[in-house]
Protein backbone atom coordinates (compact mmCIF):
# COMPACT_ATOMS: atom_id res chain seq x y z
CA UNK A 1 0.00 0.00 0.00
CA UNK A 2 1.58 3.26 -1.12
CA UNK A 3 -0.38 6.13 0.41
CA UNK A 4 -0.05 9.65 -0.98
CA UNK A 5 2.68 11.63 0.81
CA UNK A 6 0.34 14.45 1.82
CA UNK A 7 -1.99 14.34 4.81
CA UNK A 8 -5.37 12.80 4.08
CA UNK A 9 -8.56 11.75 5.85
CA UNK A 10 -10.32 8.49 5.06
CA UNK A 11 -13.96 8.06 6.04
CA UNK A 12 -16.15 5.01 6.36
CA UNK A 13 -18.44 3.04 8.61
CA UNK A 14 -21.14 0.41 8.65
CA UNK A 15 -23.67 -0.17 5.86
CA UNK A 16 -26.56 1.59 7.61
CA UNK A 17 -24.65 4.60 8.97
CA UNK A 18 -25.03 3.91 12.70
CA UNK A 19 -21.24 3.68 13.04
CA UNK A 20 -18.96 6.15 11.28
CA UNK A 21 -15.19 6.63 11.55
CA UNK A 22 -12.48 8.98 10.35
CA UNK A 23 -8.88 7.95 9.77
CA UNK A 24 -6.77 11.09 9.94
CA UNK A 25 -3.40 10.27 8.38
CA UNK A 26 -0.58 12.80 8.80
CA UNK A 27 2.00 13.64 6.10
CA UNK A 28 4.39 10.79 5.25
CA UNK A 29 7.25 12.30 7.26
CA UNK A 30 5.13 12.23 10.44
CA UNK A 31 3.76 8.69 10.13
CA UNK A 32 5.09 6.24 12.72
CA UNK A 33 7.14 3.24 11.59
CA UNK A 34 5.53 -0.19 11.71
CA UNK A 35 6.48 -1.87 14.99
CA UNK A 36 6.48 -5.30 13.32
CA UNK A 37 9.52 -4.87 11.08
CA UNK A 38 12.95 -3.18 11.40
CA UNK A 39 12.76 0.58 10.92
CA UNK A 40 15.35 0.24 8.15
CA UNK A 41 12.68 -1.48 6.03
CA UNK A 42 10.85 1.86 5.94
CA UNK A 43 7.31 0.53 6.40
CA UNK A 44 5.08 3.10 8.04
CA UNK A 45 1.61 3.02 9.55
CA UNK A 46 -1.15 2.76 8.41
CA UNK A 47 -0.34 -0.60 6.89
CA UNK A 48 -2.59 -2.77 4.72
CA UNK A 49 -2.72 -6.56 4.80
CA UNK A 50 -4.85 -9.49 3.72
CA UNK A 51 -5.55 -12.27 6.21
CA UNK A 52 -6.55 -15.83 5.29
CA UNK A 53 -7.07 -17.07 8.86
CA UNK A 54 -10.20 -19.01 9.80
CA UNK A 55 -11.25 -16.37 12.32
CA UNK A 56 -11.25 -13.59 9.71
CA UNK A 57 -12.91 -15.89 7.16
CA UNK A 58 -15.82 -16.63 9.49
CA UNK A 59 -16.13 -13.02 10.67
CA UNK A 60 -16.17 -11.60 7.12
CA UNK A 61 -18.22 -14.44 5.61
CA UNK A 62 -16.11 -14.68 2.45
CA UNK A 63 -13.80 -17.27 0.89
CA UNK A 64 -11.48 -14.47 -0.18
CA UNK A 65 -8.92 -13.13 2.30
CA UNK A 66 -10.15 -10.36 4.59
CA UNK A 67 -8.44 -7.07 3.73
CA UNK A 68 -7.57 -4.80 6.62
CA UNK A 69 -5.81 -1.51 7.29
CA UNK A 70 -3.75 -1.50 10.49
CA UNK A 71 -4.17 1.90 12.09
CA UNK A 72 -2.46 3.30 15.21
CA UNK A 73 -4.89 4.50 17.86
CA UNK A 74 -3.74 8.10 17.35
CA UNK A 75 -5.20 8.28 13.83
CA UNK A 76 -8.78 7.07 14.21
CA UNK A 77 -11.93 8.56 15.72
CA UNK A 78 -15.44 7.08 15.83
CA UNK A 79 -19.05 8.27 16.08
CA UNK A 80 -21.82 5.83 17.11
CA UNK A 81 -25.55 6.54 17.09
CA UNK A 82 -27.64 5.74 20.17
CA UNK A 83 -30.06 2.81 20.12
CA UNK A 84 -33.39 4.46 20.89
CA UNK A 85 -37.05 4.58 19.93
CA UNK A 86 -38.80 1.97 17.79
CA UNK A 87 -35.47 0.60 16.55
CA UNK A 88 -34.97 -1.30 19.78
CA UNK A 89 -36.82 -4.13 17.99
CA UNK A 90 -34.87 -7.14 16.78
CA UNK A 91 -36.03 -6.38 13.22
CA UNK A 92 -34.68 -3.23 11.57
CA UNK A 93 -35.20 -1.97 8.02
CA UNK A 94 -33.53 0.73 5.96
CA UNK A 95 -30.35 2.75 6.06
CA UNK A 96 -29.95 5.82 8.26
CA UNK A 97 -27.43 7.17 5.74
CA UNK A 98 -27.03 6.12 2.12
CA UNK A 99 -23.34 5.37 2.59
CA UNK A 100 -23.24 3.21 -0.53
CA UNK A 101 -24.10 6.03 -2.94
CA UNK A 102 -21.36 7.15 -5.34
CA UNK A 103 -22.02 10.79 -4.41
CA UNK A 104 -22.26 10.19 -0.64
CA UNK A 105 -21.11 13.34 1.21
CA UNK A 106 -19.41 12.23 4.43
CA UNK A 107 -19.00 15.77 5.77
CA UNK A 108 -22.68 16.63 5.27
CA UNK A 109 -23.70 13.33 6.87
CA UNK A 110 -21.88 14.31 10.06
CA UNK A 111 -24.34 17.09 10.81
CA UNK A 112 -26.16 16.32 14.05
CA UNK A 113 -24.21 13.14 14.77
CA UNK A 114 -22.70 12.33 18.17
CA UNK A 115 -19.11 13.60 18.42
CA UNK A 116 -16.21 11.61 17.00
CA UNK A 117 -14.25 10.14 19.90
CA UNK A 118 -10.83 8.43 20.04
CA UNK A 119 -11.11 4.82 18.90
CA UNK A 120 -9.47 3.53 22.07
CA UNK A 121 -12.46 4.93 23.99
CA UNK A 122 -15.03 3.43 21.62
CA UNK A 123 -13.77 0.36 19.72
CA UNK A 124 -12.48 -1.59 22.71
CA UNK A 125 -14.76 -3.88 24.71
CA UNK A 126 -13.87 -2.33 28.05
CA UNK A 127 -17.33 -1.19 29.12
CA UNK A 128 -19.80 -3.76 27.72
CA UNK A 129 -22.67 -2.39 29.79
CA UNK A 130 -22.50 0.87 27.84
CA UNK A 131 -22.80 -0.91 24.49
CA UNK A 132 -26.51 -1.50 25.13
CA UNK A 133 -27.03 2.23 24.67
CA UNK A 134 -25.64 2.27 21.11
CA UNK A 135 -25.59 0.03 18.03
CA UNK A 136 -21.97 -0.98 18.62
CA UNK A 137 -21.41 -4.64 19.49
CA UNK A 138 -18.31 -6.66 20.35
CA UNK A 139 -17.23 -10.23 19.76
CA UNK A 140 -14.02 -12.20 19.61
CA UNK A 141 -13.56 -15.91 19.19
CA UNK A 142 -11.22 -16.45 22.14
CA UNK A 143 -11.09 -13.25 24.20
CA UNK A 144 -12.76 -9.89 24.22
CA UNK A 145 -11.72 -6.96 26.38
CA UNK A 146 -8.79 -4.62 26.79
CA UNK A 147 -6.46 -6.79 24.72
CA UNK A 148 -8.69 -7.99 21.86
CA UNK A 149 -12.10 -7.24 20.41
CA UNK A 150 -14.04 -7.37 17.15
CA UNK A 151 -16.56 -4.62 16.70
CA UNK A 152 -19.59 -4.66 14.46
CA UNK A 153 -22.88 -2.85 13.98
CA UNK A 154 -25.79 -4.43 15.86
CA UNK A 155 -28.22 -2.77 13.46
CA UNK A 156 -26.94 -3.85 10.03
CA UNK A 157 -24.30 -6.42 11.00
CA UNK A 158 -21.32 -4.81 9.27
CA UNK A 159 -17.98 -5.90 10.69
CA UNK A 160 -16.07 -2.67 11.28
CA UNK A 161 -12.86 -3.43 13.12
CA UNK A 162 -10.57 -5.87 14.87
CA UNK A 163 -8.72 -4.28 17.79
CA UNK A 164 -5.69 -5.50 19.71
CA UNK A 165 -3.26 -4.10 22.24
CA UNK A 166 0.36 -4.52 21.17
CA UNK A 167 2.58 -6.90 23.09
CA UNK A 168 6.35 -6.58 23.12
CA UNK A 169 6.87 -10.09 21.74
CA UNK A 170 4.98 -9.16 18.55
CA UNK A 171 7.17 -6.13 17.90
CA UNK A 172 10.53 -6.25 16.18
CA UNK A 173 13.27 -6.48 18.79
CA UNK A 174 10.65 -6.52 21.54
CA UNK A 175 10.33 -2.73 21.30
CA UNK A 176 6.90 -1.18 21.73
CA UNK A 177 6.25 2.05 19.79
CA UNK A 178 6.41 5.43 21.50
CA UNK A 179 3.16 7.25 22.18
CA UNK A 180 0.65 4.54 21.28
CA UNK A 181 -0.10 0.92 22.12
CA UNK A 182 -3.37 -0.10 20.43
CA UNK A 183 -3.92 -1.08 16.79
CA UNK A 184 -7.29 -0.94 15.03
CA UNK A 185 -7.61 -3.13 11.94
CA UNK A 186 -10.35 -1.42 9.96
CA UNK A 187 -12.07 -3.58 7.35
CA UNK A 188 -11.17 -1.80 4.13
CA UNK A 189 -14.50 -2.81 2.60
CA UNK A 190 -16.18 -0.48 5.11
CA UNK A 191 -14.48 2.59 3.63
CA UNK A 192 -16.69 5.03 1.74
CA UNK A 193 -17.14 4.37 -1.98
CA UNK A 194 -14.82 7.22 -3.05
CA UNK A 195 -11.82 5.43 -1.54
CA UNK A 196 -12.29 1.82 -2.64
CA UNK A 197 -11.44 2.58 -6.27
CA UNK A 198 -7.88 3.68 -5.52
CA UNK A 199 -4.89 1.38 -6.06
CA UNK A 200 -3.07 2.47 -2.88
CA UNK A 201 -5.30 0.28 -0.71
CA UNK A 202 -3.67 -2.86 -2.13
CA UNK A 203 -2.33 -5.01 0.76
CA UNK A 204 1.40 -4.90 1.44
CA UNK A 205 1.41 -8.48 2.68
CA UNK A 206 -0.76 -11.55 3.18
CA UNK A 207 -0.71 -13.67 6.29
CA UNK A 208 -2.04 -17.07 7.38
CA UNK A 209 -1.86 -18.18 3.74
CA UNK A 210 -1.76 -21.84 4.76
CA UNK A 211 -5.27 -21.49 6.22
CA UNK A 212 -6.75 -19.89 3.10
CA UNK A 213 -9.57 -21.34 1.04
CA UNK A 214 -8.84 -22.87 -2.37
CA UNK A 215 -10.52 -19.90 -4.05
CA UNK A 216 -8.80 -17.29 -1.88
CA UNK A 217 -5.29 -18.72 -2.34
CA UNK A 218 -5.81 -19.15 -6.09
CA UNK A 219 -7.00 -15.56 -6.52
CA UNK A 220 -4.06 -14.31 -4.44
CA UNK A 221 -1.60 -16.22 -6.61
CA UNK A 222 -3.02 -14.96 -9.91
CA UNK A 223 -4.80 -11.65 -9.38
CA UNK A 224 -3.43 -8.27 -10.37
CA UNK A 225 -1.44 -6.70 -7.51
CA UNK A 226 -2.09 -9.62 -5.16
CA UNK A 227 0.08 -12.09 -7.08
CA UNK A 228 3.16 -10.00 -6.22
CA UNK A 229 2.24 -9.51 -2.55
CA UNK A 230 4.54 -11.07 0.05
CA UNK A 231 2.77 -14.12 1.48
CA UNK A 232 3.43 -15.54 4.96
CA UNK A 233 2.32 -19.05 5.85
CA UNK A 234 1.09 -17.97 9.27
CA UNK A 235 0.96 -14.83 11.38
CA UNK A 236 4.67 -14.03 11.59
CA UNK A 237 7.68 -14.38 9.25
CA UNK A 238 9.25 -16.87 11.65
CA UNK A 239 6.67 -19.36 10.37
CA UNK A 240 8.12 -19.00 6.89
CA UNK A 241 6.99 -17.62 3.57
CA UNK A 242 4.99 -19.36 0.85
CA UNK A 243 7.47 -20.90 -1.60
CA UNK A 244 7.56 -20.23 -5.33
CA UNK A 245 6.60 -23.81 -6.20
CA UNK A 246 3.28 -23.59 -4.35
CA UNK A 247 2.47 -20.25 -5.94
CA UNK A 248 3.36 -21.61 -9.37
CA UNK A 249 1.01 -24.56 -8.88
CA UNK A 250 -1.82 -22.25 -7.79
CA UNK A 251 -1.17 -19.93 -10.73
CA UNK A 252 -1.24 -22.88 -13.13
CA UNK A 253 -4.62 -23.99 -11.84
CA UNK A 254 -6.00 -20.45 -11.83
CA UNK A 255 -9.24 -19.26 -10.17
CA UNK A 256 -11.66 -21.38 -12.25
CA UNK A 257 -11.34 -19.44 -15.56
CA UNK A 258 -14.15 -21.43 -17.19
CA UNK A 259 -16.55 -20.25 -14.49
CA UNK A 260 -15.58 -16.60 -14.92
CA UNK A 261 -15.92 -16.92 -18.72
CA UNK A 262 -19.46 -18.26 -18.29
CA UNK A 263 -20.35 -15.37 -16.00
CA UNK A 264 -18.97 -12.81 -18.46
CA UNK A 265 -20.72 -14.44 -21.43
CA UNK A 266 -24.03 -14.52 -19.56
CA UNK A 267 -23.73 -10.85 -18.61
CA UNK A 268 -22.85 -9.81 -22.16
CA UNK A 269 -25.79 -11.70 -23.66
CA UNK A 270 -28.30 -10.53 -21.02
Amino acid sequence: MTLPDEALTLTGGCSCGAIRYRVEIPPAASRPPSPFVPETVGTKMPYALACHCNDCRMASGTLLPATLMQIPETMIRVSVLPRTGPETSNIVTGRILDCTADDFDAAAADAGRPPYLPARDVLRATQPQDSEKTWLRFFHSHDCGRSFSRSFCGRCGTQVCFHYALAAEWCHGGKLPDGWSDVFDISTGSLDRKFVGVDWLVPDTETNFKHGSALGRSVSATGKWLKDTVKMKALGPEEGFVDEQELAELAKEGPCPEFFKLVIDDNVSA
